[in-house]
């Protein structure tokens, strides 16, 4: 009998047990995908455990949701949102950027670390199209470890030598 998707995904993912139904597996998680209603919790969750760094191959974190913001809570999680993916090195998408670029664009930013030293939107050239300015919300120390090439870097203040943007 062949397998379904579900039943492919499990067996070629099975690290503990055997693949019978009814009983209990370990597999191995490669990917996630959170969004910014659930996002929070779960990230929160992750950081209870305590483990230091993330174990997948790709982790994103979403945010589609919540972006009409009435009290403080959304513009909250959504900065909570953005110190894990720095920290942990996940990689955070928002939608409200993505039909400003065509798709199959080439995508430069020159100057973007003079950009982010002085806290200025950094303009992006693409490929046959108008310049888009793109923004960011980060505070100066979140600029400092960008700059430095990560949280240890910066921590550690081993930082890379600084390359022509």
């Amino acid at each position: 009998m062949s397998l379904n998707i579900v039943e492919k995904i499990l067996k070629s993912h099975l690290r503990e047990g055997d693949y019978k139904i009814g009983t209990k597996i370990g597999i191995r998680i490669d990917q996630t995908l959170t969004q910014d209603a659930t996002g929070t919790m779960a990230y929160l969750q992750f950081e209870a455990m305590g483990l230091p760094k993330l174990q997948t191959d790709l982790s994103v974190s979403y945010v589609d949701h919540n972006t009409v913001q009435v009290g403080f809570e959304n513009a909250a999680d959504h900065r909570y949102l953005q110190t894990i993916v720095q920290h942990y090195g996940l990689v955070f998408a928002d939608t409200r950027d993505y039909d400003r670029i065509e798709a199959g664009a080439a995508i430069e930013a020159p100057g973007w670390r003079n950009c982010i030293k002085q806290g200025q939107p950094i303009l992006l050239q693409l490929s046959g199209q108008a310049p888009v300015p793109c923004t960011y919300n980060l505070s100066e120390r979140q600029r400092n470890i960008l700059l430095a090439g990560g949280l240890l870097n910066y921590t550690t203040g081993a930082q890379k030598q600084e390359q022509p943007a």
